[in-house]
């Protein structure tokens, strides 16, 4: 009969040998017959503990120790199950792997640069990493998580504020959506193309306003994003009014002339009184205006989360005639360069130039990039 606990099959694969198991080890591996001959084999134990038997094995070499006798005339190797999980607990007390931010002083600082100087995310700078890792002469491979792990554990001198996404951000709920005005109805969002909804075609944009104090006729920010791009243009305006988006939109109209309505095949916008007068914007072009419902920021979600981005750089409350139009432009410069996971860390300067090519002359393409 076995002098041992048995135990069940069912015991979990890569699990390690606990203290109980190594006395339990230490039992069979000792036990003889009459004539001094070994009762179990490392394949009895193992099949008693349910392990391989390469692991009795293993742990049976690795952790026998060389006894002496009192004259130290004779010794043999014994297997102590107190010693032998003694010295497993002392390996495992060591055997953390050192961070890969501690190993290289250069990507540190590359990372710490990146995401407190230049605004960049986690995932944007692992993603930079990989695909131009032949520019850089430190090992430069390192993946969005062990970022995010070395910012949660102070690896890095930076912290959750320094970026966007891990400072909590109150959700925004979608609310019923209500019934629009008439004169709206034939401009709804439901009725835009199909290839507009997919983002397959350049030209469609998102367009907002964003104020600065919440009172008052103060300076405001036109921001309008390309669907399948994802390129920024902001313009600042001199208030919230129908007047000056009309006056921010025919500005673009007149540098382009003919063109226009090739870069700008149509305009989703909310239904705020700034953007009622859909008939002006319209004039002159080929361009189409589309009204997303009531209360569905949602349906205009890009532009949203870049208006979020600008946020970053200009909190709410905040004047805008604090900043000039160079400022601005700085803004969407950063956007606009800005490495994106959903085009594989390009950036949509980088794409939409290679649109633009083919549809603008070169002065033309450096007034595009001048807005």
């Amino acid at each position: 009969m076995c002098p041992v606990e048995d135990y069940n099959t069912n015991r979990k694969k890569n699990k390690h040998l606990t203290e109980n198991e190594r006395h339990n080890i230490e039992i069979m591996w000792k036990t003889k017959d009459d004539k001094g001959k070994k009762l179990f084999t490392k394949s009895d134990i193992a099949r008693v503990i349910n392990v391989n038997r390469s692991t009795i094995s293993r742990e049976i070499s690795k952790r026998s120790k060389e006894v002496w006798n009192k004259n130290l005339t004779n010794s043999k190797i014994v297997y102590n199950a107190e010693e032998a999980h003694r010295d497993y607990k002392s390996n495992r007390a060591n055997s953390f792997n050192t961070p890969i931010v501690f190993k290289n002083p250069n990507l540190k600082a590359f990372i710490e640069k990146k995401i407190k100087d230049d605004k960049w995310s986690p995932d944007a700078i692992a993603g930079y990493l990989k695909n131009n890792s032949e520019k850089f002469v430190f090992n430069s491979k390192i993946s969005t998580s062990t970022i995010y792990e070395a910012i949660h554990k102070r690896r890095l001198d930076v912290t959750k504020f320094d970026t966007r996404r891990m400072v909590s951000i109150k959700q925004r709920s979608k609310d019923e959506i209500k019934e629009q005005k008439a004169s709206k109805k034939h401009k709804s969002i439901h009725l835009r193309s199909d290839f507009i909804e997919t983002r397959e075609e350049f030209g469609h944009w998102e367009m907002d306003c964003m104020i600065g104090k919440a009172k008052g006729q103060n300076e405001v920010l036109l921001t309008l994003t390309e669907r399948k791009y994802r390129y920024e243009i902001i313009i600042k305006i001199l208030n919230k009014t129908s007047i000056s988006v009309i006056n921010a939109i025919d500005m673009i109209k007149g540098k382009f002339k003919h063109d226009f309505g090739k870069i700008f095949k149509s305009i989703t916008i909310d239904n705020g009184p700034e953007f009622s007068d859909w008939e002006s914007l319209e004039k002159d072009s080929n361009m189409l205006i589309y009204y997303a419902n009531p209360y569905s920021a949602y349906q205009r979600g890009t532009n949203e989360n870049h208006n979020g981005i600008i946020r970053w750089f200009i909190p709410k409350s905040t004047p805008f005639e604090n900043y000039s139009n160079e400022d601005i432009k700085n803004i969407s410069s950063w956007m606009n360069n800005y490495p994106r996971k959903i085009f594989n860390y390009s950036t949509p300067y980088e794409l939409i130039q290679t649109e633009l090519k083919n549809i603008l002359s070169k002065q033309k393409l450096i007034d595009f990039f001048a807005l």
